[in-house]
């Protein structure tokens, strides 16, 4: 399997953690409208309010974002 350059090719694979992210990330693959091609946290951010997205859910993405961002670093 090929290493993920986006975000969102690296949030699916966060599905089996056992944290806000992992229940991010499961929701967003069941998630038929999540901003896939999104490049900017602002774009998912705004498109989780307009899901009124719990807070849980919106401080899973900041955190998330962070991950990535570190991850891509390396």
């Amino acid at each position: 399997m090929t290493e993920p350059r986006t975000f969102w090719q690296w949030l699916k694979r966060q599905d089996d953690r056992n944290d806000f992210i992992g229940d991010l990330a499961r929701d967003a693959v069941q998630d038929d409208t999540f901003p896939r091609r999104a490049k900017h946290y602002d774009a998912i951010k705004w498109y989780l309010i307009g899901r009124n997205a719990c807070r849980p859910a919106q401080i899973a993405l900041a955190r998330a974002f962070r991950e990535w961002r570190r991850y891509r670093a390396v």
